[in-house]
């Protein structure tokens, strides 16, 4: 789960939900981030519900921005 306040990570960042999105793994071992309740992540311009982690997407959950990398 990502949000403002999960476990002991915390983000100064009041447009982030304190439960935000969820991240999960699907059946063909691609990972996702699907927004809960009525909150939305921003792709660029485009505000979406839901998005594939592809390596070097980078994406804001409120004005906090993320980028997916792979780790070695």
């Amino acid at each position: 789960v990502v949000g403002r306040f999960v476990d002991q990570t915390q983000f100064d960042d009041p447009d982030m939900a304190e439960l935000h999105a969820i991240i999960s793994l699907d059946s063909k071992k691609s990972w996702n981030i699907e927004c809960l309740g009525s909150n939305r992540i921003r792709l660029g311009f485009d505000e979406v519900v839901r998005a594939r982690l592809i390596l070097g997407l980078i994406f804001n959950i409120g004005q906090t921005g993320f980028k997916v990398v792979q780790r070695e």
